[in-house]
């Protein structure tokens, strides 16, 4: 969780604070207070699940190019995605892939350290770092 979100949740619990003199009037019962301390959890947590969902839809995006061969398209879902999560090892590994589809060796093998760096236990990260280093090998071949 980044901070901006731990911040927002901060502001959001206390406007409810602040405005819980409106859904709790000093003459309420338990109850009554209870029932809609209940309401306003479940609002707090839509809202949490909703900024969650609505950062994942770039990650998505990302995967629905990338399965349509859409690589620049991707590359520029998977940076947006990079922008909310940057310690996402799969959105990297992704940005990997892709790069190395472009072409762009030097950079998926930047953005392929960068995902086995944050999940070095995972064999497919690895996979896609090689053949990124085997695309700058044929790279390098072409040039001479």
């Amino acid at each position: 969780m980044k901070w901006s979100h731990v911040i927002l949740l901060l502001i959001l619990f206390t406007l409810v604070i602040g405005i819980s003199g409106i859904f709790f009037p000093p003459d309420s019962t338990p109850e009554q207070r209870g029932g809609k301390m209940v309401w306003l959890l479940v609002g707090l947590l839509g809202f949490w699940f909703g900024v969650r969902a609505y950062e994942g839809k770039w990650y998505n995006k990302g995967v629905d190019f990338t399965e349509s061969k859409e690589y620049e398209k991707a590359l520029n879902a998977y940076d947006q995605a990079l922008l909310n999560d940057d310690k996402n090892p799969d959105i990297w590994n992704n940005k990997c892939f892709v790069l190395t589809k472009l072409g762009r060796c030097d950079e998926a093998i930047i953005a392929g350290n960068k995902a086995v760096q944050l999940n070095p236990k995972d064999p497919e990260l690895r996979d896609t770092l090689r053949q990124a280093e085997e695309c700058q090998k044929n790279m390098l071949r072409v040039r001479k």
